[in-house]
Order: C-alpha cells, then sequence, then structure tokens
C-alpha cells in the first residue's frame, strides 16, 4: 500500500510540475497567485513546495527540476533568479560563464557574477543559490 501512495503522490507532482511549467510558457514566471482562479490547486501547490522547501523536506530532485525552470522559493530569491536567468541566457549564448569584471556589455552581470564567485569562496551562498548550479 505504501509504495501506491509514493507513487501517486510522484504522479501528482508531476502532473502539477507540468501544470506549472505551462503556467510559466504563458506568463514568463512561475509565481502563480495562491488563489489564482484558472487553478487554484496550482497556486496551492506552489505556496507547498515553498513550504516544504523551508523546511528541508522537498527532495533534490524537485529542487533541481522547480530551479531549472526558473521557480524562485521566496520573494527574496526573485532578484537572484533573475539574474541567475541572465547568466544563463549568457551561458546560452557564450558557452561559458566567465563573465569578466570589466564587460561592458552588461556591467550588473558582471558584477553580481562577481559577487556570487566571492560569496561561493566565502561559504556564504544559500542552499537555494547552491542547488541551482
Amino acid at each position: 500500500m505504501r509504495n501506491r501512495q509514493n507513487v501517486s503522490g510522484h504522479k501528482k507532482w508531476d502532473r502539477m510540475f507540468l501544470e506549472l511549467v505551462k503556467f510559466k510558457k504563458t506568463y514568463g514566471h512561475c509565481n502563480v497567485p495562491k488563489n489564482w482562479p484558472e487553478n487554484p490547486r496550482l497556486g496551492y501547490w506552489v505556496v507547498n513546495q515553498r513550504n516544504l522547501f523551508k523546511k528541508n523536506k522537498l527532495i533534490i530532485y524537485r529542487i533541481k527540476n522547480l530551479l531549472r525552470i526558473g521557480f524562485a522559493f521566496s520573494a527574496s530569491n526573485v532578484k537572484w533568479m533573475k539574474m541567475y536567468s541572465t547568466l544563463v541566457d549568457f551561458k546560452n549564448m557564450n558557452g561559458h560563464c566567465n563573465v569578466t569584471a570589466d564587460w561592458d556589455q552588461n556591467p550588473k552581470l558582471a558584477n553580481w557574477v562577481g559577487t556570487q564567485r566571492y560569496r561561493h569562496k566565502q561559504g556564504s551562498l544559500s542552499e537555494y543559490q547552491r542547488y541551482s548550479q
């Protein structure tokens, strides 16, 4: 019985994840309102994923899938995720993440990358930020 519940839970999670992917394709972000009238279950599911993450109860596979589509686990992570997405775009265009401090096309990205490198060396990246890599 337990295995059946486990499989059912995975299938439900996967279905909701696909709903979130559709939402992102339509709206360009993963910030589903809690009481979103088109799909109220999706809004509650998003809140639940954030709560599970805060409690360290969200499995790594799910964290990585959510991060892959640009999911922010808290409002404070939204700004960080935007810069991370900009870095991903840079990598897709250039084949690397070596944004130098003097790169004048996007000084904010250059500064952000430098800060992330420093924070990585100091060991001060959050769990969320470490999982994004």
